[in-house]
């Protein structure tokens, strides 16, 4: 008995030796079994940081976003060049939600290892550029709806940390893609003042820099900086290299000058060659009044030069302030007007000789030399949401702003009235929006305002019918870039006439005599009652013409094909 079961002892120590033996080293790590690790490796592991999650296998549920839940240690080996020892502070990661489309996901970190609170995703695809804005757990991660897909290069920045470099990635539409993290650096700075021409400090303009080099080493390649109350201005986390530097104003006139300084300058000096204006509202009394409303306008005189705005510029603001600051090239003349609570308005009128530095402006009570308009129509010549409005005014070929006043008389009359208009001769185009039917029997205007004249034109109405019109060409390519010219003749004239197109019912604003040849946009232009032609002529195309009938309030629609010449 004995010896039966000292056999089976041995029979079973045999077999369990031989099992072991047979496994050999698919369970042992450097001769040590499984579950137990060296000491060296222990203080090693703790050190490296958990691996970012591969969102692929891990469910997501669907809805609102998907949820990316934090995979177990063993789920994903540690990737190469990923960040060991502890220049990183360790925060707990929480699911992160991760929206529906093509999607980016990532970690943001600085130079120094600890996580970046927010910042910017770059992306270039197929000649597309867009910058989305990040929001950042603690750890750093984000997930991000992008709007490009394909063969994407990306690069993340966050203003006074840095930017990363730049990534070449493939985003599957649809679907999300962990590009793992982006680590932002930048160690450069630029330190400097802003100055007048006449040396004094320049504060509170506004400087943006963009590297001259679009292959920069890692580092900020836009930047941005105010100047302080002594001109003093500091940009750092930058790339190295040459950036190129423009200021402007707030109210974003495009005033400046243009300078290049080099990473790493620490005394630049840049002189701006602007006029800082300090705007104030005084009545008739002499006293300083808080301005509710500002605006400046841009008033180019005589021939415009090659660095002159296209027409009148114009910027508003909405302050309850007794002064306010303005940036303003000099050489230019310049309308300034506001108004205070009670409506009451003021102006200034700088002439072309301003210079650069810093003035004081007081705005006043309607200057004498200033003019204004009057447009209006008879009684009854206007029915139900029907209006005058102001098409264009041009003083001297240019566009000008003013005070526009909008008021209803009787019933069914209106008229509007601008003020603030300096001397000049002046061109008008006046229209009737609001109305199916009626229309300026003659909109147009030109004549010479002398200082402190007003002029008032009183404009006859009709009731008329309107063509409706979309044109089309002929093929089945959508031709997105070229419009027609719209000319009408009344049968008997021997002229054409430019139309003016208003949306499909007439009721919005005058587009001019121009239309889109695409299949789908409708004008409309309002006639008095009578017979016409009308042609269209486009670039590239034939010309067509077609007669049509006007009948009072009855539409026409008219849809006509050009065929290319």
């Amino acid at each position: 008995m004995k010896t039966r079961s000292l056999l089976v002892v041995l029979l079973v120590a045999v077999l369990g030796l031989a099992a072991w033996i047979a496994r050999g080293p698919l369970d042992r790590t450097d001769g040590l079994p499984i579950g137990m690790i060296t000491d060296e490796e222990e203080d090693e592991a703790s050190a490296i940081e958990p691996a970012d999650v591969d969102i692929e296998g891990i469910d997501r549920i669907r809805g609102a976003g998907r949820t990316v839940e934090a995979a177990p240690p063993e789920s994903k080996p540690i990737p190469d060049g990923a960040p060991v020892g502890s220049d990183f502070t360790a925060v707990e990661e929480s699911p992160l939600a991760v929206p529906e489309g093509t999607v980016v996901i990532g970690r943001l970190r600085g130079g120094d290892g600890e996580p970046v609170e927010g910042g910017e995703l770059e992306m270039k695809a197929q000649g597309r550029a867009q910058v989305k804005q990040l929001r950042t757990d603690p750890s750093g991660r984000f997930a991000v709806a992008v709007g490009v897909h394909g063969d994407v290069t990306l690069a993340a920045s966050a203003k006074g940390v840095g930017r990363s470099m730049d990534l070449a990635v493939f985003l599957p539409e649809g679907q999300a893609t962990d590009v793992g993290e982006l680590r932002l650096v930048g160690a450069e700075v630029i330190r400097g003042h802003v100055r007048f021409p006449n040396g004094e400090p320049l504060p509170g303009i506004y400087l943006n820099a963009r590297a001259a080099d679009p292959l920069a080493a890692p580092g900020l390649r836009l930047a941005s900086a105010e100047s302080n109350a002594d001109g003093s201005f500091e940009m750092t986390a930058l790339a190295p290299g040459l950036f190129d530097f423009e200021a402007a104003g707030d109210e974003g006139l495009p005033i400046l000058g243009e300078s290049s300084i080099r990473a790493g300058e620490e005394r630049a000096v840049l002189t701006v060659d602007v006029a800082l204006l300090t705007v104030s509202c005084v009545n008739d009394a002499g006293e300083t009044v808080p301005m509710k409303g500002l605006e400046l306008s841009n008033v180019l005189d005589g021939e415009p030069g090659e660095d002159d705005d296209i027409g009148s510029t114009r910027r508003g603001w909405s302050t309850g302030k007794k002064s306010f600051e303005l940036f303003v090239q000099p050489q230019r003349s310049y309308m300034i007007q506001a108004h205070d609570a009670e409506l009451r308005f003021y102006f200034a009128y700088l002439e072309g000789d301003l210079t650069a530095g810093t003035h004081e402006v007081a705005l006043r009570p309607d200057p004498p030399t200033l003019g204004a308009i009057k447009v209006s129509v008879p009684s009854g010549s206007l029915d139900g949401e029907a209006r005058i409005s102001l098409v264009q005014i041009q003083r001297d070929g240019q566009d000008v702003q003013g005070t526009l006043l909008v008021g209803e008389g009787e019933p069914g009359a209106a008229f509007l009235e601008m003020r603030g208009l300096v001397p000049g001769t002046y061109a008008l185009t006046a229209a009737v929006t609001g109305s199916d039917w009626i229309a300026l029997k003659d909109p147009e205007r030109t004549f010479e305002l002398s200082p402190g004249a007003s002029e008032e034109f009183r404009m006859e109405t009709y009731t008329g019918g309107r063509v409706e019109l979309v044109v089309e060409h002929e093929g089945s390519v959508r031709d997105e870039k070229t419009r027609a010219a719209v000319q009408i003749r009344r049968a008997g004239d021997p002229e054409w006439s430019e139309a003016r197109l208003h949306s499909k019912r007439g009721r919005g604003n005058v587009f001019g005599s121009r239309i889109w040849i695409d299949g789908t946009v409708a004008r409309s232009v309002v006639l008095e009652p009578g017979s016409y032609s009308l042609r269209v002529d486009a670039k590239g195309y034939l010309a067509s013409e077609v007669d049509v009938t006007i009948e009072p309030r009855a539409a026409t629609p008219l849809n006509l094909t050009l065929l290319e010449n």
